[in-house]
């Protein structure tokens, strides 16, 4: 299972590098990725955390790649608003999800102003077998996932639905239905709670 795992993550890894090499350095995705939001602090991932790979893996650009802190660091509305990310990604680390940014619904917190908010270019990440902002056995469907939402016409030939399936029948033996496979992309806020 590791083999297949592994092999299946690097053809889909290599697969998404061919399709996102050419994409010139001004036209990449600004990408902020919420760690974690309650309401008194907003924690996200500089260079040396998950999100770091997740967005050079896209070809997109990490906002708080300027930050070397190890692992998750907390951020201000103020540094937010002078990164105003095109594209947000929400982990399953929190029970924050978009609308609770395009509502303003917790804290004191403003974001109506950053680009992601106000063109409704934030997503909530998968959660599969674990919450796929971490490296895991989700890793090439949360991998095709974030590219296809990050650039869905370098995907659109992508169907996420049928990838996942195909995925989890080959690697694990499970045969999903549409509405299976589909639920792993919208997962119940509440998945985030603990942390």
């Amino acid at each position: 299972k590791t083999a297949l795992v592994a092999d299946y993550s690097d053809r889909t890894y290599q697969m998404v590098q061919k399709r996102v090499a050419s994409i010139p350095e001004e036209e990449r995705k600004q990408v902020f990725f919420l760690f974690k939001y309650s309401e008194t602090s907003i924690m996200t991932s500089g260079s040396r955390f998950f999100g770091q790979w997740w967005a050079e893996a896209i070809g997109a650009e990490n906002v708080a790649a300027e930050i070397e802190t190890d692992n998750q660091v907390q951020v201000n509305m103020e540094q937010i608003y002078a990164w105003n990310p095109e594209l947000m990604f929400i982990t399953n680390f929190t029970t924050a999800y978009p609308e609770d940014l395009y509502n303003n619904a917790m804290g004191v917190y403003d974001w109506s102003a950053i680009d992601a908010v106000e063109n409704r270019q934030v997503y909530k990440m998968p959660l599969g077998m674990y919450r796929s902002y971490t490296p895991g056995v989700d890793t090439p469907v949360t991998l095709l996932w974030l590219a296809k939402t990050a650039y869905p016409h370098l995907f659109e030939d992508i169907d996420i639905i049928q990838e996942t399936k195909t995925y989890y029948q080959e690697v694990f033996g499970i045969t999903l239905t549409d509405e299976q496979a589909a639920s792993i992309f919208t997962p119940a806020a509440q998945a985030g709670s603990g942390f």
